[in-house]
C-alpha cells in the first residue's frame, strides 16, 4: 500500500509538464524509465533488505525473495499510472477530478480486487502461502502491464500536444 501511494506521489514533479523533457532525443520509452530507474531501483533494495532476513530467520519458502520486490515494483508501477495517465492524459482540471476516482474504482474492482481473491482461493486450497503470494504478485502484474502500456501509449501523444 505504501509503494501504490509512493507511486502516486512520484508522478507528481512536473518533468513531463517541462519543455525540454519533450526535446531530449531519445524513445518515449526509454524518456520514462529515466524518469523511473532510481525509485525501481530503491524499491528492488529496500524490498531485499527487508524479506532476506526475514527468510532466513524464519525458515520459509526462499522463493519469497524473488515474488517479494516483484509485488513492491508492480503496486509502485500501477500507483504511479494511476497519477500520470488523468495529469499528462487530460487537459482541464475538473477531468482530471472527475476521471481519476473513476479509474482508481476500476483498477481496483476488475484488476486488484479479484487477484488478490484468486490468491486467497489458490492459498486455501494449496495451503501454502508462496503459492497465494505468487497469484496475486502476477494479477497485480498483468494490471501494471497495462497501465504501463497505456502510460506510454499517452507520452508518445504528448509530443504533438501544445505545451
Amino acid at each position: 500500500a505504501f509503494y501504490f501511494l509512493a507511486g502516486i506521489g512520484r508522478a507528481s514533479i512536473g518533468d513531463l509538464k517541462k519543455p525540454w523533457f519533450i526535446l531530449v532525443p531519445a524513445s518515449w520509452t526509454s524518456k520514462f524509465w529515466n524518469m523511473i530507474k532510481l525509485d525501481l531501483l530503491q524499491t528492488v533494495i529496500f524490498s531485499l533488505l527487508l524479506i532476506v532476513p526475514s527468510v532466513f530467520l524464519a525458515q520459509i519458502h526462499v522463493g519469497l525473495i524473488v515474488v517479494f520486490p516483484l509485488g513492491m515494483i508492480f503496486a509502485y508501477l500501477v500507483g504511479l499510472a494511476v497519477n500520470l495517465i488523468p495529469q499528462v492524459g487530460l487537459d482541464e482540471g475538473w477531468d482530471r477530478i472527475l476521471i481519476k476516482p473513476l479509474m482508481i474504482g476500476g483498477i481496483f474492482v476488475f484488476g486488484l480486487i479479484p487477484s488478490f481473491i484468486l490468491g486467497m482461493i489458490v492459498f486455501a486450497v494449496t495451503d501454502q502461502f508462496i503459492y497465494g503470494l505468487l497469484t496475486m504478485v502476477v494479477g497485480l502484474g498483468l494490471v501494471a502491464s497495462i497501465l504501463v502500456h497505456v502510460t506510454l501509449d499517452i507520452l508518445k501523444r504528448l509530443e504533438f500536444k501544445e505545451i
